[in-house]
C-alpha cells in the first residue's frame, strides 16, 4: 500500500506544535508493532527552535507538479532565501492572497549535503522519480544509520552523470536531530490489529542463516511463519544477491505460528569498488575547475587543487571509505562562495566506494 505522505507530514508537523518541545519533525516512514500487535509506532527525526525556521511560502515559488516536486520545491526556496535546506509540513491555506505552503526552513551549518546513489537508498537502477518518496524517506534514513549520522532527508532532487543515478540526501549529525518512535494515536494515524494467530498452534523456527534472502522466505513461509523486519545496510534490493547473515528468533526456537522472523542481510558477492579516477577537465566554456574530494575517513573535503582546460588529475581512492569528487566552477551563475558543498558552485560531482583492489574509471567534467 502506498503511503499517504503528506496526511504523515501533516500528522508530525501537529504533534510537534503539541508537544511543545520541538519545532519541527517528519515521518521516516518506518513503522512496527515491536511484538505488541495492539501498538503501532511510527519513527521520526524531531528538531528543535535553534535548528529550524517556519514561514509560509506562496504556492508559486514551489512551482510543484507532484509529491516529489513539492519537496523540491521547498528545499530550491530554502536556498535563494540563505536557508541550507527546506521542506513541506503539507498544511496550506488561502489568506485571501493565494495559497500558502507551510514550509521548514533549515539553518545553515546545520546538516550536510551528499548525491548518494539511488541504489544504496534501496531505489534500484532505474529512474528514481518513478518510486514513491515514501521509499526515498525509508531508504534515507536506513543510509543515516549506516553511516552514524542522526538523521538524514532527501530533497527530491537527482541526476545521472553517467555512473547510475544518485540521489540529493542531508544528513543531520549527532546533536542536531533526535530520533524517536511515536504511536499512531498520539498522531492521529491508524493502529491497525493484525489477526493474532491461535497461540495454541506452535510451529519451529528453521535455520535460514546462509541462505539466499529470496529462499529465507519461503522457508519462513512453510514454517507458517512471517517475514518481519529485514535489516539490509547493503543497498542492493534484490533478494536473490543478498545472503542472511543473522536471524531473531534463532533456530529451533518454538513459537505460536505467525511469528514474524526478523534477519539482517549481507551481499551474497561482495561488489567491486573504485581504486583510482582518472578526472579530465572538457568544460563546455573552456573554464578551469577546483577539484575537491570528500573522505568519509575523515569527515570534510580536500583541496585537490586547480584543474585546467584540457588537463587531467589521477584521485587514489582507500579501500573502505565512501568518497565524493566534485568539481567548482566559479563561473557558474549564483556560486558566491566557492564551496564544494554549495550545488550553485557544482560543475560536476560524483561518489563511489573505494576498494584499492578495484577498478579505475575515467570521468569528465562536462
Amino acid at each position: 500500500m502506498t503511503l499517504d505522505i503528506g496526511k504523515h507530514f501533516r500528522a508530525a508537523n501537529d504533534w510537534c506544535v503539541k508537544n511543545g518541545t520541538y519545532r519541527a519533525g517528519w515521518p521516516n516512514c518506518h513503522q512496527a508493532t515491536y511484538q505488541d500487535p495492539q501498538r503501532t509506532v511510527y519513527g521520526h527525526f524531531l528538531l528543535k527552535q535553534d535548528v529550524v525556521d517556519w514561514r509560509d511560502v506562496p504556492a508559486s515559488e514551489y512551482n510543484a507538479k507532484d509529491i516529489r516536486t513539492r519537496f523540491t520545491g521547498a528545499h530550491d526556496y530554502a536556498r535563494r532565501n540563505g536557508y541550507q535546506h527546506g521542506y513541506p509540513n503539507f498544511h496550506e491555506a488561502n489568506y485571501g492572497k493565494g495559497v500558502v505552503y507551510g514550509t521548514f526552513l533549515i539553518k545553515p551549518g546545520t546538516c550536510e549535503w551528499r548525491d548518494v546513489p539511488a541504489k544504496e537508498l534501496g531505489l534500484g537502477t532505474g529512474d528514481p522519480s518513478k518510486i514513491p518518496m515514501e521509499n526515498w524517506f525509508r531508504g534515507a534514513s536506513d543510509y543515516a544509520s549506516k553511516h552514524n549520522y542522526a538523521a538524514a532527508m532527501p530533497n527530491g532532487h537527482y541526476a545521472n552523470y553517467g555512473l547510475g543515478y544518485v540521489c540529493g540526501v542531508f544528513l543531520f549529525p549527532k546533536g542536531k536531530a533526535e530520533w524517536r518512535d511515536i504511536r499512531g494515536r498520539e498522531l492521529g494515524l491508524p493502529e491497525p490489529i493484525p489477526r493474532v494467530p491461535d497461540p495454541k498452534t506452535k510451529t519451529t523456527v528453521p535455520n535460514i542463516v546462509g541462505l539466499l534472502s529470496s529462499q529465507a522466505s519461503q522457508a519462513i513461509m512453510a514454517a507458517k511463519l512471517r517475514t518481519g523486519y529485514v535489516l539490509n545496510g547493503t543497498g542492493e534490493i534484490r533478494s536473490d544477491l543478498l545472503r542472511v547473515k543473522g536471524q531473531d528468533p534463532t533456530a529451533g526456537t518454538s513459537v505460536d505460528e505467525g511469528t514474524s522472523v526478523n534477519y539482517s542481510v549481507e551481499l551474497a558477492q561482495q561488489q567491486q569498488g573504485v581504486k583510482s579516477v582518472l578526472l579530465v577537465n572538457r568544460h563546455q566554456q573552456g573554464r578551469s575547475v577546483e577539484v575537491f574530494l570528500w573522505d568519509s575517513a575523515v569527515g570534510n573535503w580536500s583541496n585537490k587543487g586547480m584543474l585546467n582546460f584540457g588537463a587531467s588529475t589521477t584521485l587514489s581512492l582507500a579501500s573502505g571509505r565512501l568518497y565524493q569528487v566534485v568539481a567548482v566552477d566559479r563561473g557558474l551563475i549564483n556560486c558566491t562562495d566557492g564551496r564544494p558543498e554549495n550545488v550553485s558552485c557544482q560543475r560536476f560531482s560524483w561518489g563511489a566506494r573505494g576498494d584499492s583492489g578495484g577498478v579505475q574509471v575515467t570521468l569528465n567534467v562536462p
